[in-house]
């Protein structure tokens, strides 16, 4: 091997690959030195030497009687010291495996079951741990095998480990698991009530798992069957919340939440209601609402995107409901939406006038000479003239895209 790559380079290309005078080895020598620089084959090489190192190729050679050691070893009447080595084992296996190296023997739904078996042995942390990882790794490196882990009783496992947490690595894997399972199974999640288990104690977790388990709280609500109403009706209070969290990826999936679930019941105005609450409409409108004191700290920068799902669930909400309307009618809705569109849109927001005869505000927010002093802060029923704000000031605290929103509100709920 040492002489083959201690050859010049010259040496080996200079003779044709179709010539017969070489070896069949040569010729693959040559063949291999030509191509192990395309992207692909580099992918390939480190795949396998990724499978060698885990003990991959072994399985593969050896499928069904590694396999058969494996189900052995998972078993109850097995110790646990030895399931504690096939669970850290088929670990290191599923980690690396795709649907293309994964032996034909493979069957998960003998695993499954095992493997679920084990995250119930409450007095060994470490063999749950195992399990749990397990399984997430077994529905990355097989898509298909979620169904699999849905029929084998996983999903009350999961949920129940987290309504009572003990060990937060756990939890955080258990949450991993649902986040996978969330996006082709989330009636069965709802039906468990994992909504509830996710969010019941998110406060312990990181900032990465709390964008996680929103994320997936948004991918659930997208289709809430009717019978699963109740659980969903349950969380609304901690999605309402999130509303005002400190980070914007959190706030953004907590609106895309509430914007799904609002799209969702909007032909039944007594589920809408125990969505849309006094506090909801209140939180949603302070997102979108003008910051006016420059001194104070913004807590997250909305989007065009989020603030235009808000104002399409809010109008959504108003079509459904005349009691919501009185709700954000009584909140200040009108005032906020006339405030938006003229510092968003308004020629006098960007565009300073040269002549104080053609009818326009100026940049700085005072009238023309000669012009009336009337404007849609001195119609609004809250906002007189002496409590205009500067238009300048208003247009750059107004959140990008919002006036565009507006106008765009009617189009129909976001997905």
């Amino acid at each position: 091997m040492s002489s083959f790559f201690s050859e010049p380079l010259l040496h080996r290309d200079s003779t044709p690959p179709d010539s017969t005078s070489e070896p069949s080895t040569k010729r693959r020598r040559l063949v291999m030195d030509r191509d192990a620089d395309t992207p692909s084959d580099a992918a390939h090489n480190l795949q396998a030497l990724l499978r060698r190192l885990s003990g991959m190729g072994e399985f593969s050679s050896h499928g069904r009687e590694k396999m058969e050691s494996f189900l052995s070893g998972l078993s109850e009447s097995a110790d646990e010291g030895e399931q504690l080595v096939c669970l850290t084992e088929l670990c290191n296996i599923l980690s690396i495996g795709t649907e293309d190296t994964m032996p034909s023997g493979f069957r998960a739904e003998t695993f499954v079951p095992l493997l679920v078996q084990c995250m119930r042995k409450e007095h060994n942390i470490d063999i749950m741990l195992l399990a749990a990882r397990a399984l997430t790794h077994l529905m990355e490196a097989l898509p298909s095998s979620t169904a699999v882990v849905v029929a084998g009783g996983a999903v009350p496992v999961f949920c129940e480990k987290l309504l009572s947490i003990e060990f937060i690595d756990l939890a955080e894997q258990c949450l991993h698991a649902l986040e996978k399972l969330s996006h082709e199974h989330g009636a069965v999640l709802l039906k468990e009530g994992a909504l509830t288990a996710m969010l019941s104690y998110i406060d312990f977790f990181g900032i990465g798992i709390q964008r996680k388990v929103v994320h997936t709280a948004a991918v659930l609500c997208k289709r809430v069957p009717r019978q699963c109403f109740p659980m969903v009706q349950d969380i609304v209070p901690t999605l309402t919340n999130f509303l005002s969290y400190d980070d914007t990826k959190v706030v953004e999936n907590a609106v895309l939440c509430f914007s799904r679930l609002v799209a969702g019941c909007a032909d039944d105005e007594e589920r809408l209601k125990q969505i849309v609450t006094e506090r909801l409409i209140v939180g949603l409108i302070d997102l979108i609402a003008p910051k006016r004191d420059k001194a104070a700290e913004v807590k997250h920068d909305i989007g065009p995107v989020t603030a235009s799902t808000i104002l399409r669930t809010l109008s959504l909400s108003a079509r459904a409901s005349l009691t919501l309307t009185t709700i954000m009618l009584r909140v200040g809705i009108l005032p906020l939406l006339a405030e938006l569109l003229t510092a968003s849109i308004s020629p006098a927001a960007t565009e300073p006038t040269s002549s104080a005869s053609d009818g326009r505000m100026n940049i700085s927010g005072s009238p023309p000479t000669g012009s009336p002093t009337t404007s849609a802060f001195s119609q609004s029923p809250t906002l007189g003239p002496s409590s205009s704000p500067n238009i300048s000031f208003v247009a750059s605290a107004v959140p990008p895209g919002t006036a565009q929103a507006i106008l765009a509100s009617g189009s129909g709920p976001a997905t």
